[in-house]
């Protein structure tokens, strides 16, 4: 039996460390719609969900965050989101990897 002076010791004994870089091919690409520089009907933009992560809507362009789609109402926005992740699993079934 092995006796450990502390439970860092333990964890990091039963750590194996593997510098190989993880691949993730499943991963999907997630979109968001949000405010964007305005606030009438049509302020409405599709962003990267990585790009706008911790962030409130409205986005004004001088957070420095550029958005896919812009100019289009909160309807319009659901239906690019829509069609660009049916585009992303078009693209991950012929190819097997996803397109960031």
């Amino acid at each position: 039996m092995t006796y450990y002076k502390s439970a860092s010791l333990k964890r990091m004994n039963s750590i194996k460390l593997d510098n190989k870089p993880k691949k993730n091919y499943n991963k999907k690409v997630k979109y968001r719609a949000m405010k964007f520089d305005g606030d009438d009907k049509y302020s409405w933009a599709v962003f990267y969900g990585k790009d706008v992560k911790g962030f409130r809507s409205p986005i004004f362009g001088s957070m420095g965050i550029k958005p896919i789609i812009a100019g289009c109402s909160q309807s319009e926005a659901r239906y690019y989101i829509k069609k660009l992740e049916i585009k992303d699993a078009e693209n991950v079934v012929s190819t097997g990897e996803t397109v960031s």
